[in-house]
């Protein structure tokens, strides 16, 4: 019998930026409590914290000073914040040490860059078996090269949702401690509350007009600005954006694509929605769901999309190729390309068979490929052959 094993989850920030942080929230449902004591800590609040108490996880915010929240842009162009960002980070681990060390937990797992950094930092000062669970690879080669380099010495293992992003870190970690463990969707939380036609009264939009939607984090990583110039070849379409913005950068990136929007004179069928708390509802009101992402792996919203039995367009990067494994659920085409995008846009558009196959070959796909089940128990054994490794290796 599995020992009980105490996990910190840790990360920069509480705030809900995306299907990652839901991710995490949901894989804290369905780990086995009778092997896992799960806690989070971050550097600041947010909803996260609230919805991991209903979860019953106990939550920290540890104390470490604010720069730390400090936005990539400003650090390139200002060297003396880059000396207080790069104190903060070790003030960080160091706040993150004394929290370890206090709770004695087994584990330390991080989701996001920051996190990975701060808690990599921790390690100088007390040895835990930590990993990491990489979602998306939008640093430069040079630096992911580097962190992982010096992480080979002091990470126990690395999880990765895509065999490309696998075979891209095994350059250099480790290849046989970077896990592949798919993402999941579990399809009874794909709980529709309005009707199709209550969500497209509420958005404005006739209940016969062509919509495509797109989602997540407002950056040019999404590539929102491929899905705008490419709806100016889409006669008869709308297209919703959901998504929030986190940073200055991704203020200024709205706004450069708002102004697009205007300069093409597509005010009345490109429609900026925000953060969506009822994106199901809205997901199941539209026609086709699209993400051009320049780097990606195995995005929840693209997966909603098909459980749903959406038809997707997405575009050829990271993990989204073996998530819609083309032709069957889905469509792909070249990141960056609007043109081949309008393409395929207007090939459903005008195609309502074609659309509904690939919508039932979607959701079947989701059901089949990617169960919660398969995922929490290849997530469960990751952690305890992390653990194990790690004890092993201090023997």
């Amino acid at each position: 019998m599995e020992r009980n094993c105490r996990i910190l989850i840790f990360n920069d920030t509480a705030t809900i930026d995306g299907g990652a942080e839901r991710s995490v929230v949901l894989m804290n449902r369905y780990l086995n409590r009778g092997q896992f004591t799960v806690e989070f800590a971050s550097c600041s609040g947010g909803e996260m914290v609230s919805l991991l108490a209903l979860e019953d996880v106990k939550t920290s915010i540890l104390d470490v000073p604010p720069v730390i929240f400090e936005q990539r842009s400003r650090l390139l162009h200002d060297p003396l914040q880059a000396l207080r960002f790069c104190g903060a980070l070790f003030i960080a681990g160091h706040v993150l040490t004394e929290h370890v060390r206090r709770g004695e937990y087994d584990l330390v797992y991080t989701y996001s860059m920051k996190g990975h950094l701060v808690s990599l930092i921790s390690t100088i000062w007390h040895r835990v078996t930590t990993v990491w669970d990489i979602r998306e690879v939008v640093v430069p080669r040079w630096f992911i090269a580097g962190l992982l380099s010096l992480a080979r010495f002091s990470v126990a293992s690395v999880a990765v949702q895509a065999q490309r992003t696998q075979k891209f870190l095994g350059q250099w970690f480790p290849i046989d401690r970077v896990v592949h463990i798919p993402n999941y969707l579990d399809s009874s939380e794909l709980l529709i509350r309005q009707s199709r036609a209550q969500v497209r009264q509420q958005l404005r939009l006739d209940e016969d007009s062509f919509v495509v939607i797109s989602a997540g984090q407002i950056t040019p990583n999404k590539g929102f600005h491929i899905l705008i110039e490419a709806m100016q070849s889409v006669p008869n379409a709308n297209l919703l954006i959901c998504g929030s913005v986190t940073s200055r950068e991704d203020e200024r990136y709205l706004s450069s694509i708002q102004e697009e929007v205007q300069r093409a004179g597509l005010e009345d069928r490109v429609h900026f929605l925000g953060y969506r708390r009822d994106l199901l509802e809205v997901l199941a009101a539209s026609d086709l769901a699209a993400l051009l992402s320049f780097n990606e792996q195995q995005s929840r919203f693209v997966m909603e999309a098909m459980g749903l039995g959406l038809p997707v367009i997405v575009s050829d990067v990271g993990g989204l190729r073996e998530l819609v494994n083309p032709p069957d659920a889905g469509c792909i085409v070249p990141a960056g390309k609007p043109e081949a995008l309008a393409r395929a846009i207007r090939r459903l558009q005008d195609d309502p068979i074609t659309r509904h196959q690939l919508g039932e070959a979607a959701a079947s796909r989701i059901r089949t490929a990617f169960d919660v089940q398969h995922h929490i128990s290849a997530k469960e054994a990751f952690f305890h052959e992390s653990i194990d490794r790690w004890e092993q290796k201090d023997r």
